[in-house]
């Protein structure tokens, strides 16, 4: 919600242009900064905790600031921009709903980005440091300039003309997930004057049908684009909103005003934006795209492969999945995690008692990861008529250790197999905060979807 609405870009391009000229769109090897703020005010209706009482209603008030230098790198086939570098300056989100607060920033070590722009979702990764996936998120709320800029229609346009904006360029201004139906139309008016500069006045208007992540939503957008006169150069876009949050019947349970403002000013060098640097980037390899996910409570950090999501993290267990595929990380009280000759024994005699077939197994192999001594094995078996493989890991430093357990369809074994692997090797611990107790959720409530599992895993 943070990305919609109200855009404010300014650009000095030079160059002459006719009065009827396309515009001069961003290409690679351009350099320009970007600075953007952004105000979030509203009410949010929550469902009431019992039957008969009415439902609650919470404030929601917030804003964003976000600074970065960029430079896009590449084009695709259709000869648009799909990939750029990103050197951000500065990230502060801060939101309070109710009496809560939340805020979000970017950590030092992954200041520098790239985004891939893929099926119209950015996928970043930065050429530092593993994103965590709270950054991650954070960083596909931010709008890439150059795609708004297809609000100016292809070929020439003048006082009067008219057109749609295409539906890619909607979506990057208002943030929705998916458009159900309506559009943003746009009308040139002609020129004026601001501070004694010529611009073209080209206003916008519409109402939106769509869908994020928290539902369905009604967006009531207006607003304008000025180009420069004599070069016909983007020079602005301010846009203002509100956000109608929709129930199954579509009335309104919420309604939320956004204002979105972004400056762009164009830099003639940076010395971080240079050939050089660029040429020195690395591609997004395993280690490079892989998540971070840490918790003060837990004592550790885990390092994986960025396919899997974190689903459930309830007291010490951690459960992640992957298309159908699960798997679970047990972090083990001090002194107490079994051998892997134990940790196999127990899970043998675990799917003994539950009538699981086993089909093959492997002896304990010993290896070294990061953060101490490893130790793997495989069993394939048959569940309720299903074949699959299950991989078992027990990591050890000191007095410390965790037992992961992965379950696999076998028609995945070969492409995620190794991924136990890649989770035992990405395992760092540290001093936990705080004791770890069943109160403790550090996935924000989420459960196993499976249901009841072993305590170490499937």
């Amino acid at each position: 919600m943070i990305t919609l609405l109200a855009i404010f870009l300014v650009s000095t391009w030079s160059g002459p242009a006719n009065a009827e000229d396309s515009y001069r769109s961003i290409q690679p090897g351009d350099r320009y900064s970007v600075r953007s703020r952004s105000t979030l005010k509203g009410t949010l209706s929550l469902p009431p905790t019992k039957e008969g009482d009415a439902p609650r209603r919470l404030e929601v008030n917030g804003t964003a600031t976000v600074r970065y230098r960029e430079r896009p790198l590449e084009v695709n086939d259709q000869g648009r921009i799909d990939r750029v570098l990103r050197l951000y300056d500065g990230v502060k989100y801060e939101r309070t709903v109710g009496d809560q607060q939340q805020e979000a920033g970017l950590r030092d070590d992954v200041k520098r980005v790239v985004l891939v722009r893929r099926n119209g979702r950015d996928i970043p990764y930065s050429p530092d440091a593993p994103l965590s996936w709270t950054e991650i998120d954070l960083l596909q709320t931010h709008v890439l300039v150059p795609v708004l800029e297809r609000f100016l229609p292809k070929g020439s346009f003048a006082k009067g003309s008219t057109w749609d904006v295409p539906k890619e360029a909607v979506l990057e201004l208002t943030g929705l997930d998916a458009l159900e139906s309506g559009t943003l139309h746009c009308t040139h008016h002609g020129v004026i004057d601001l501070s004694g500069r010529a611009l073209e006045q080209i206003g916008f208007e519409g109402t939106l049908l769509g869908k994020t992540e928290d539902g369905q939503v009604r967006d009531l957008i207006r607003g304008g684009v000025y180009l420069d006169e004599k070069t016909r150069r983007l020079q602005s876009i301010r846009a203002l909103g509100t956000r109608q949050l929709l129930d199954r019947d579509r009335k309104v349970v919420g309604e939320l005003e956004v204002d979105y403002g972004l400056i762009l000013t164009p830099l003639e060098d940076d010395p971080e934006l240079t050939d050089k640097v660029v040429a020195a980037i690395p591609g997004p390899t395993d280690e490079l795209t892989a998540l971070l996910y840490e918790h003060p409570g837990l004592g550790g950090r885990v390092l994986h492969p960025r396919h899997w999501l974190l689903t459930s993290a309830v007291d010490r267990q951690m459960t992640f999945e992957s298309h159908g595929n699960a798997l679970v990380i047990h972090w083990e009280k001090d002194g107490e995690t079994p051998s892997g000759k134990q940790y196999r024994e127990d899970i043998l005699k675990h799917l003994a008692d539950t009538n699981v077939k086993v089909t093959a197994s492997t002896p304990v192999s010993k290896s070294t990861a990061k953060s101490g001594e490893l130790e793997t094995f495989r069993i394939d078996a048959v569940e309720k008529g299903t074949p699959t493989v299950l991989a078992y890991g027990v990591l050890r430093s000191g007095k410390r250790g965790v037992t992961l357990a992965g379950r696999f369809r076998a028609e995945d074994a070969s492409r995620l197999g190794g991924d136990l692997l890649a989770f035992a090797r990405g395992i760092e611990f540290f001093q936990p905060a705080q004791p770890i107790g069943p109160e403790s959720n550090p996935s924000g409530g989420l459960t196993d979807p499976r249901g009841a599992l072993p305590k170490r895993g499937p």
